[in-house]
């Protein structure tokens, strides 16, 4: 049986080729450039730390000394409002929102995963860089929050 000329197998290269495409090889050779470059700049920026390790350590460390510059303007705020604030009174505020028809127990139900994360940036902005801390402040902030929710709830009913 012959085979008809449109079934013939092409042996002639595709001339559609684009020529810049890269080969494996190519491809190895660029990945490799750029592991170098990577390299290259994480060392020069630990050379950089290691001959400013003092300032390093005194911006890192920052946080965890009483006269933080956060604190500090934290206090200011809301001395000048004349109010010492304590996140304990977040219930009494939502209810008092929640009486002048501001918010609703669905809509913070709603918003509870960017509420978590605003508490989330907050106590990680008013405690010292480590993490114990942080859950520490975190957890009860949040069950704050949804106390928050059910006497919002219990207010509706």
């Amino acid at each position: 049986m012959k085979r008809k000329p449109s079934q013939k197998k092409k042996t002639e290269p595709d001339n559609n080729a684009d020529p810049n495409l890269l080969t494996f090889g190519g491809h190895l050779e660029v990945l490799r450039r750029m592991l170098f470059r990577i390299i290259a700049v994480v060392m020069v920026l630990a050379v950089a730390i290691f001959c400013f390790k003092d300032k390093t350590f005194e911006l890192l460390l920052a946080p965890s000394q009483w006269d933080f510059v956060t604190y500090r303007y934290i206090e200011r705020f809301l001395h000048r409002l004349g109010y010492n604030f304590t996140f304990s009174e977040l219930p009494v505020i939502a209810f008092f929102l929640g009486k002048l028809n501001v918010v609703t127990a669905s809509m913070l139900a709603q918003y509870r995963k960017y509420a978590f994360l605003v508490i989330m940036v907050v106590a990680a902005v008013i405690t010292p860089p480590d993490l114990m801390t942080l859950v520490l402040v975190t957890i009860p902030l949040y069950l704050l929050y949804e106390v928050s929710i059910l006497v919002l709830r219990r207010m509706e009913k």
